[in-house]
């Protein structure tokens, strides 16, 4: 069957073979290209939201703590300490907005709990030198030394704790961003290969599908003209199955 057919029917099937190639190559990268975008949108919905949250809950403890330390400070030279107050109150309610937002994120739920934990020890300390200082005095309340320890050892525990679940994040987000990079170039690589070996199939097509009858008719053609040009009249019998 396959040498009765015609120049246009393999020229047409040819054309066709090389469509399907196409579309196959490129439904392949279209589907590597959503699992890159789906990648993508993970590491922007997850451990980069995580690791932003984070850095912002670590800000408003850096804020709790200098409006802390400015709040003692006046106390101890007898200022007004109402507006270090309101500071102090102000970063404490944004900082555990941050823990809410976090605490509804499934895989940061825990620390979230447990910075909440440490965060309400570190107000609890807070209030109570407050109340020490305000009932026996400031010159009775050593804020260097051991009156306020439990507070000072509060922040630190506070603060480590976001700062490892911050580097944690971080982490994540630097090997979410190395998987992407992975992925675009395997990508990349895979469709090279698939184009390389469609264009080779296309040539093994071209070469045996439709150069070679060709050939092969044209060598049968002239060599029948060739006979009848010395007389073999026989020849001209031959049939001329690539005619379009």
């Amino acid at each position: 069957m396959r040498r009765t057919l015609k120049i246009k029917t393999r020229l047409f099937l040819t054309v066709a073979f090389v469509a399907a190639m196409l579309a196959a190559s490129s439904g392949v990268a279209l589907l590597r290209l959503s699992a890159i975008e789906q990648g993508v949108q993970r590491l922007m919905r997850g451990d980069t939201r995580l690791a932003g949250e984070m850095a912002q809950f670590l800000l408003h403890v850096g804020n709790l703590v200098q409006s802390e330390r400015s709040y003692f400070l006046n106390a101890s030279r007898s200022r007004p300490t109402g507006d270090d107050l309101q500071s102090w109150k102000g970063a404490y309610e944004l900082a555990s907005q941050r823990l809410s937002a976090l605490e509804g994120i499934p895989d940061a739920r825990p620390a979230a709990v447990s910075l909440r934990t440490a965060l309400r020890t570190y107000e609890r300390e807070f209030t109570a030198l407050r109340a020490r200082m305000d009932v026996e005095g400031p010159a009775k309340i050593d804020l260097a030394g051991p009156d306020a320890k439990p507070m000072r050892d509060a922040v630190d525990r506070l603060e480590r704790q976001a700062g490892d679940q911050l580097l944690r994040y971080r982490a994540q987000v630097d090997a979410g961003a190395a998987a992407f990079q992975n992925d675009v170039s395997v990508s990349y690589v895979g469709i090279g290969a698939m184009l390389i070996v469609g264009l080779l199939l296309v040539v093994v097509v071209l070469r045996f599908f439709v150069y070679g009858p060709v050939v092969a008719e044209a060598d049968a053609l002239t060599r029948a003209c060739d006979a009848v040009a010395i007389g073999d009249l026989t020849s001209r019998s031959t049939p001329c199955s690539t005619a379009p």
